[in-house]
């Protein structure tokens, strides 16, 4: 395991360890205060982490739409084109009634998706910013898979995307101010062609949505609000993520 990120305390500041719940306490939403430092300094990170009890969401692959549907579309071909599809729709069909399991048009999307699946993910490598700040959001993955962590603001819209390495704490930077819900997803293989975790994946959701906002002291000095998450269970957490839908995790 390389050298972690959020092991080490910010310039400035220092990261605050899991609230320890009372026994029978629920492993539900709480919030940690945040003391500003310095007047140039910075507050420690929140820390929002999965309690053991939290729930994972099933794992779920690409979806299989209805075959019937997608054919009584196709019984009516208007051009060449539509023709040729549908014959190498029912080629493929054939292919998979052979070897025992049910056609579907998604095939096609997952073996585009791995054929262009491009170069392997970087831990810490940002594939999606909108904007730029200087907030930050400290990311731990203890999980065996690659992880994607996302920053999705109340507006539906991402504002930044970065790969948290198998066992690893990423910190991702220059995260502008705003209100943002983190979700994540694990995967086997990303592609960079289809910007999504092909096959087996799942996704998640923390429940609230956290602010990041940068305010000035008494003196001047700016103070930022950084974020600490784990998205893995750990023991005491205090949040209980919501699963879902890769289709939604996906929209950017």
């Amino acid at each position: 395991m390389g050298e972690s990120d959020g092991s080490q305390a910010p310039a400035g500041g220092r990261l605050n360890s899991p609230r320890v719940l009372a026994p029978g306490e629920a492993a539900v939403n709480t919030r940690r205060d945040i003391d500003a430092l310095a007047s140039k300094g910075e507050p420690e990170p929140v820390t929002r982490v999965i309690g053991t009890g939290g729930q994972r969401c099933d794992r779920n692959g690409f979806t299989r739409p209805k075959l019937l549907g997608f054919l009584r579309g196709a019984l009516y071909p208007s051009s060449p084109t539509a023709i040729a599809f549908v014959l190498a729709f029912m080629l493929v069909a054939t292919t998979a009634v052979a070897q025992g399991r049910p056609p579907s048009t998604s095939d096609t999307r997952a073996d585009w998706c791995r054929r262009n699946a491009g170069g392997a993910p970087t831990a810490g490598e940002v594939i999606l910013r909108r904007d730029w700040g200087e907030h930050r959001a400290i990311v731990t993955n203890q999980d065996t898979r690659w992880a994607v962590a996302k920053l999705r603001g109340v507006d539906g819209r991402v504002a930044v995307a970065a790969f948290v390495a198998p066992r690893w704490t990423t910190t991702i930077a220059d995260i502008p101010a705003g209100q943002y819900r983190i979700e994540f997803a694990f995967g086997d293989l990303w592609s960079r062609g289809c910007n999504t975790f092909v096959g087996d994946a799942s996704a998640h959701r923390f429940p609230d949505y956290d602010a990041f906002t940068t305010e000035f002291d008494a003196d001047g000095g700016r103070v930022v609000q950084n974020w600490r998450y784990t998205i893995t269970p750990v023991r005491n957490g205090n949040v209980r993520p919501r699963s879902m839908s890769m289709a939604e995790f996906d929209a950017n």
